[in-house]
């Protein structure tokens, strides 16, 4: 493409990396007044990919649950690293909160977990030079986490962070104009829990904390979506009675896009 001044000629093309090439324009080519333009050839070579490692989490989401019942896999992307290195946290309720509800660089600051670190290890990657490769790490070292809340995050100047909630309640939620419905299961098998009390908190949420009825089922009023300077409806849905433990936020990626796992 040339530019508006016909000084300029732009090639759109896709580059690999670490790569040599060569640029040959032919004899034949004339300016915008008819004058010949001398052939010209030039080379360049192109730079390796930057090193990184990032978590390939739903959605490259920042908050998520495990089962409390298996070992908890972290999958990510690495480039031009022989390794990767990872600290485990735990997080306090008000932490935990903060990012199950997507606020925690609302003052602009790196996050700085209050709680001193379960656990550091570095999981080794074996890749090419300029290959992205997919690989996974286990969060536990060694079978199930303890149910509660948990910050992992990525060493390096450019790290990748995530939080999650270990868990054996799945709450799945499902939001109407005017109503939050929230179905209720055993993470496991999938059976319907009764008698649960539910904690949803949001603006504009009505009702406080609800329990399940004999189909696993509970629903809140909220408000409704015609109104167009309403409250935003974005809502966390807890169950922590120490025998159950659950957690969703309804604004968080609802599944994984296959680009992520490279298909």
């Amino acid at each position: 493409a040339l530019n508006a001044q016909e000084q300029d000629l732009y090639v759109s093309l896709t580059l690999k990396p670490s790569s040599s090439y060569t640029v040959s324009i032919a004899a034949g080519v004339v300016d915008r007044y008819g004058q010949p333009l001398p052939p010209l050839t030039f080379s360049f070579r192109t730079g390796a990919l930057p090193s990184s490692v990032s978590l390939a989490t739903p959605g490259y989401g920042s908050a998520g649950t495990y089962s409390a019942s298996t070992e908890p896999m972290l999958y990510f992307h690495a480039t031009n690293m022989p390794s990767a290195s990872f600290t485990l946290y735990s997080l306090t309720a008000d932490e935990a909160v903060t990012w199950y509800r997507g606020e925690q660089h609302k003052s602009g600051n790196a996050f700085l977990p209050s709680q001193n670190a379960l656990r550091t290890w570095t999981a080794q990657v074996s890749g090419g030079q300029d290959e992205v490769v997919i690989a996974s790490t286990s969060l536990s070292g060694g079978g199930p986490l303890p149910k509660g809340d948990y910050y992992v995050r990525t060493s390096g100047q450019y790290y990748s962070e995530f939080a999650f909630a270990v868990v054996d309640t799945e709450i799945v939620t499902k939001l109407s104009s005017d109503t939050l419905l929230a179905w209720v299961l055993d993470h496991d098998t999938g059976r319907p829990l009764s008698g649960l009390t539910v904690h949803a908190e949001g603006e504009g949420i009505s009702g406080g904390d609800l329990k399940t009825g004999a189909d696993g089922l509970v629903a809140w009023p909220v408000p409704n979506t015609q109104n167009a300077f309403g409250p935003q409806r974005s809502y966390l849905l807890t169950i922590d009675d120490g025998g159950h433990r659950g957690v969703t936020f309804t604004g968080w990626q609802q599944g994984t896009a296959p680009y992520q796992l490279g298909i």
